[in-house]
């Protein structure tokens, strides 16, 4: 019984600590509201799209890549190549090396914003949103 103890731990640190950095970049984005649009310009540059409405346009921001290690072990993922081999019948070491799992993130944000160019929503999308 202890020993599923143990092996639980790192589990709920994993998941616990997931749901802190999606938190946190909940705030971040959050903090967002009521603010001019310029002003998320010249933090976040250029969006990667822009999309009109009636009332509103979105400035959508899309982050994509490879995730750090860390955040690798965060979402409970590896990415390490690992490699067998055996003996001949001469007795030479035969090794084949296989790659690891190509790990890709992403993260969508998209900004919704009035016609007094304030920010009245925001949304985000994907498993690379957390900070």
């Amino acid at each position: 019984m202890s020993g599923m103890r143990l092996l639980l731990v790192p589990i709920f640190l994993v998941l616990f600590s997931g749901c802190a950095t999606t938190a946190n970049y909940n705030k971040s984005v959050t903090d967002w509201l009521g603010k001019p649009e310029k002003d998320l310009l010249a933090a976040w540059g250029v969006p990667t799209g822009t999309f009109s409405g009636k009332k509103f346009h979105v400035d959508e921001y899309l982050r994509e890549g490879t995730p750090t290690f860390g955040e690798a072990f965060l979402a409970g993922m590896a990415s390490q190549s690992h490699t067998t081999g055996s003996f001949d019948a001469q007795g030479n070491f035969q090794s084949t090396t296989q790659p690891g799992v190509i790990l890709h993130f992403s993260c969508r944000t998209d900004f919704f914003v009035d016609d007094q160019d304030v920010i009245q929503r925001v949304t985000f999308h994907g498993e690379g949103c957390h900070r």
